[in-house]
């Protein structure tokens, strides 16, 4: 009969280290989201700047666009993910979102690497 007490107590203690690495594997995925976003607002002056100098030559109004649809199409998402996360749980949830961030970001890269090399 001991024995069979003294299990769970040995369970709850290695859980214990893992749920910190949860959730400091939670804290660095959202800085890193949180960092990213932020990044736009920074690129502006290169966004803005006109081609000939290196820039995208895009105006303050293209720019304002972009950075309205990001953030509208964010937002929407969050309550797509929000709805899936609950399907299919938080572990599998969080590492497929981690997954398509990146693919996107990647797919966004690409995009504006090849507006950018387009010679006219």
């Amino acid at each position: 009969m001991s024995i069979v007490l003294q299990l769970p107590y040995v369970m709850k203690n290695e859980k214990k280290g893992y749920r910190w690495v949860i959730v400091i594997l939670l804290l660095f995925s959202t800085t890193i989201n949180y960092m990213d976003r932020q990044v736009i607002s920074y690129l502006k002056e290169y966004f803005c700047t006109p081609v000939a100098q290196g820039g995208f030559g895009w105006t303050n109004i293209a720019f304002a666009d972009i950075t309205s649809s990001f953030t509208a199409f964010y937002a929407g998402m969050t309550i797509l993910a929000g709805w899936v996360i609950n399907r299919i749980g938080t572990k599998l949830g969080l590492a497929l979102s981690l997954i398509c961030w990146s693919l996107f970001e990647q797919m966004a890269l690409g995009g504006s690497c090849f507006s950018g090399c387009q010679t006219t």
